[in-house]
This record gives C-alpha cells, structure tokens and sequence, in this order.
C-alpha cells in the first residue's frame, strides 16, 4: 500500500507516536492493543478512538519523522 510517508502515527501510552511498522493485514490503521515499535524507542500498544487523535505528539518521535520524511524541521522542533 501506498504512503506519502515511510512512518505512520499511533496513539499510544497516552501520545501520538510515529512507527515504521506496516499495519497489519493491510489496513489504515493499528487495531486496538497491537504492539508497535515506536520512532522513540521501544513498543507501545495502540489505542483507537477518537479523543486518542487529540493526545500530544511524542517530541522525539516527532523529531524523527522530520528526519525520516528528509524535511528540515522548524526551530522549535529542532532542539
């Protein structure tokens, strides 16, 4: 399946993490309690619902995709 990007986002353990783990079974998303490796380091399972979309992102995950998508990313997010 096609993607714009080589990362995906997952809310998990209470942020928005980004993962280069492919959704399972070809999906859009990550089904509820999937574990999935994290751009930050480590695993977390993820949550669906909507109010989870609206969790901060993980900085160092972000910080990561900015790497991964070769965009330099803002000064505030550099750090």
């Amino acid at each position: 399946m096609w993607s714009p990007h080589p990362f995906h986002w997952v809310p998990a353990g209470g942020l928005r993490h980004a993962s280069t783990d492919p959704h399972p079974n070809g999906g859009l998303a990550y089904p509820d309690n999937t574990e999935v490796g994290v751009l930050c380091g480590g695993t977390h399972r993820a949550h669906s619902g909507d109010e989870s979309w609206l969790w901060p992102v993980c900085a160092p995950c972000r910080a990561h995709t900015y790497e991964l998508s070769g965009i330099i990313p803002p000064v505030a997010v550099s750090a």
